[in-house]
C-alpha cells in the first residue's frame, strides 16, 4: 500500500489542523508522496521538495513562516498622537510568506481629531526590514493634494507623503477633514 495522496486530502487535513484558514495549492499536479506531519504547532507538507513549517528551518526549499490572509489594526496618527480620531472604516489584513509580507491598508475617517503634524500610521504586524516605498491613494476628502501620495516606511511606522518641489513631503493633519478616504498597499521583507 502506498503512502501517497492526494493533495485534496492533505489540504482539507492540514486545513483542519490550522484551524481552517483556507490554505489552496495552485498546483494541483504536485504528488505529495512525505504526505502530513504536525509536531507541535508545526506544520509540514512536502510535496515535491518543498515544504511549508512554520518552525525556522535553515534550507532554501522550506518555506519556514505562512501566515495565511488575517486583519490588522492600523492606527492613524498625526504627529505621533491620534487624540480624537474616530473611523467609519480601520481596516489591515496581511499575508505572510516567509520573510515577506503583503498587506493593504483601507482608512475612512469619521473624525480626524485634534493632534496636528505629520500624518503616520502605525499597527504594521511586523517591522519592516529597510525603508520601502508603498502605492498609496487619495481617495475622497482631502485638502489641497498638490501631488500623488504615497507611503514610506522605517520599522513599524508609515508615513504618508506626497510630491513636492525637491522630491517628497510629509502630508500634513491640515491636508486632511473629517472624511478623508484613502488606502495603501504593498510588500516588504520582515526585520
Amino acid at each position: 500500500m502506498s503512502n501517497s495522496r492526494t493533495n485534496v486530502d492533505i489540504l482539507r487535513e492540514l486545513n483542519a489542523t490550522m484551524g481552517g484558514t483556507g490554505l489552496t495549492v495552485l498546483d494541483a499536479s504536485v504528488a505529495v508522496t512525505q504526505g502530513l506531519t504536525t509536531s507541535g504547532s508545526a506544520t509540514v507538507i512536502n510535496a515535491g521538495g518543498l515544504r511549508l513549517n512554520n518552525v525556522v528551518v535553515a534550507d532554501d526549499q522550506t518555506i519556514d513562516y505562512f501566515k495565511n490572509w488575517t486583519d490588522f489594526s492600523p492606527v492613524l496618527a498625526f504627529g505621533g498622537a491620534s487624540v480624537g480620531i474616530t473611523y467609519t472604516t480601520q481596516q489591515g489584513r496581511y499575508m505572510r510568506i516567509a520573510d515577506a509580507v503583503l498587506f493593504y491598508i483601507r482608512i475612512v475617517l469619521s473624525s480626524k481629531g485634534s493632534s496636528t503634524g505629520a500624518a503616520t500610521i502605525t499597527g504594521l504586524p511586523f517591522n519592516t526590514a529597510f525603508p520601502v516605498p508603498f502605492i498609496a491613494r487619495a481617495g475622497s476628502g482631502f485638502s489641497s493634494l498638490s501631488n500623488s501620495i504615497w507611503a514610506t516606511s522605517s520599522g513599524g511606522t508609515i508615513s504618508i507623503v506626497e510630491g513636492a518641489a525637491t522630491g517628497e513631503a510629509a502630508v500634513a493633519d491640515t491636508k486632511f477633514t473629517n472624511t478623508s478616504n484613502f488606502g495603501i498597499s504593498g510588500f516588504y521583507q520582515v526585520a
